[in-house]
């Protein structure tokens, strides 16, 4: 409780939301003795601000000038906080912890879900938002149901896929507890999901078509453990990390024995270092983090090897461009009836793993892959899966090079806030990191700045904007798209058997 509260509610509203509101009152501001009390009738201000959203409310008001049923009000109140159209102020002090206790009350008083009847018999609809393991390596899954419940040794779709519950422990007001059922409005432990990823749905697929709240991460980063003899180990924990978190990428380069992962800040480096000491009893170092790019097909490209040389297998491919955000897809253009299924499949498969390193090594993303020449298996009995394969890199790694890659830069959109005796020497700041400012806006006492700029100048410009801003400043970014590298393209080492290099290819093929 530092030396100021109406001017600090002034300032939340004007940077953030003019339906922000005191709960309480706070004495003895600046003092170590201060403490905060909250209100035990809501005020007049804050009345006529429910009443905007809640008829019920607006007609007692009117009605009785104001003196509206405090438990009317109560339940307006907690009902607006969760829909997000109030948003509630309540007062602490760091230094001595007064306030923490109605802090807390608040938060479990306003935000809260109401729990349903565990007899409520609609659709379960819930989502995994952490996974953990237990000493025996099982998934535990941390789960948030919305509607329905969950029983323990009953079926349910995770993620699409159907598991058998085993076991569920509920959250109440401390540690989770051991309990039969879920129901909507609990979080929990879930065992018996073997299968389940973070931001997996549960239930009905209620979340179809809603996008993914989260960006692919845009940073890489190598990393290595301490001690050398633990690299496997090391690969085993960062497997299961990856593979219960969907936006973790993994990479290996067996030569250097290095392994990267992927990033979206320096924060995560210590989320992912404590995660490794504290569940996998581990210590490792990181590399410096450096941007992830993608490469784009600018042309059509076409390539053909035939049997017997250098393998049993005849592929035809056709690479061009698709729309931006598309994504990769593959076709035939070929009499599938002289062709065993396997063989197919085989080629899509390396097609698409050959992808993944283009001819700079990055992802090749938006391109559509077309196969126009096949093995005749009854001229070539001896031809299998496996040969095709093998062949299918160095046919897609050469019509890639006909049709020729552009390596593209992420780049960001941000939202700048700082006050208007700031905003020239931060948008000349930040020009010069390459940033593309739209004009300044006017926000109460703040000026605000948006546009975009590359993904790799995002934390340099976070670091200089406190010194530029009087500690004030305050910069959002989100993904926006890519772009064309100007100059010299940045290229990532292979960590694949370099089909665009044959001879070093085939030697460690054949």
């Amino acid at each position: 409780m530092g030396a100021r509260s109406e001017q600090l509610i002034e300032e939340i509203r004007a940077r953030l939301t003019t339906s922000s509101f005191s709960l309480g009152s706070v004495t003895g501001l600046g003092d170590r003795e201060a403490y905060y009390t909250p209100f035990e009738i809501i005020p007049e201000e804050l009345v006529w601000a429910l009443a905007e959203n809640d008829n019920d409310v607006l007609t007692e008001a009117v009605e009785k000038e104001g003196r509206v049923d405090q438990g009317l009000l109560w339940t307006s109140l907690r009902r607006q906080v969760r829909a997000g159209k109030i948003h509630p102020i309540v007062f602490g002090s760091a230094m001595t912890g007064a306030g923490t206790e109605h802090l807390i009350s608040a938060i479990a008083g306003l935000l809260a879900v109401e729990h349903m009847d565990a007899d409520d018999h609609s659709d379960p609809r819930g989502t995994v938002f952490k996974i953990e393991r237990n000493s025996r390596g099982e998934k535990i899954c941390y789960i948030r149901m919305f509607e329905g419940a969950l029983k323990t040794r009953e079926k349910i779709l995770v993620g699409g896929k159907e598991h058998r519950i085993t076991a569920i422990e509920v959250f109440d007001q401390g540690p989770a507890q051991p309990a039969e059922i879920m129901s909507s409005g609990d979080i929990a432990k879930v065992s018996g999901l073997s299968e389940a990823r973070i931001g997996d749905w549960v239930g009905i697929e209620w979340n179809k078509g809603r996008e993914n709240y989260f960006a692919s991460p845009l940073l890489e980063t190598s990393i290595r453990p301490v001690n050398p003899e633990h690299r496997g180990k090391l690969f085993n924990a960062l497997f299961e990390i990856a593979e219960q978190d969907p936006l973790i990428d993994l990479r290996q380069d067996d030569d250097a024995g290095l392994l990267f992962v992927s990033l979206y800040g320096e924060v995560q480096k210590e989320v992912i270092q404590d995660t490794l000491s504290s569940e996998y009893d581990l210590k490792v170092e990181f590399g410096d983090s450096t941007v992830i790019h993608i490469e784009r097909v600018v042309g059509t490209g076409e390539a053909h090897d035939e049997a017997p040389v250098p393998f049993v297998a005849t592929i035809g491919l056709r690479i061009e461009p698709r729309p931006e955000g598309s994504g990769n897809a593959f076709e035939l253009e070929i009499n599938t009836g002289v062709v065993p299924a396997a063989f197919l499949r085989a080629v899509e498969e390396a097609a698409e793993k050959t992808l993944r390193q283009g001819i700079y090594g990055w992802q090749v993303t938006d391109c559509l892959i077309t196969m126009t020449d096949c093995i005749r298996h009854r001229d070539w009995a001896n031809s299998t899966a496996a040969d095709h394969r093998k062949l299918a890199p160095l046919v897609v790694m050469d019509a890639l090079k006909a049709a020729g890659t552009v390596v593209c830069e992420p780049i960001q959109k941000f939202y700048l806030e700082c006050p208007k005796d700031c905003v020239g020497a931060v948008i000349a700041e930040i020009v010069v990191l390459k940033a593309v400012p739209e004009e300044p806006s006017e926000k109460g006492p703040i000026s605000v700045v948006e546009g975009t700029m590359p993904a790799s100048k995002v934390q340099q410009v976070q670091k200089v904007l406190p010194g530029l801003t009087h500690g004030e400043g305050f910069i959002e970014t989100n993904f926006s798209h890519y772009y064309p590298v100007v100059g010299e393209y940045p290229t990532r080492k292979r960590t694949d058997k370099n089909p665009l290099n044959r001879s070093d290819y085939l030697r460690q093929t054949t």
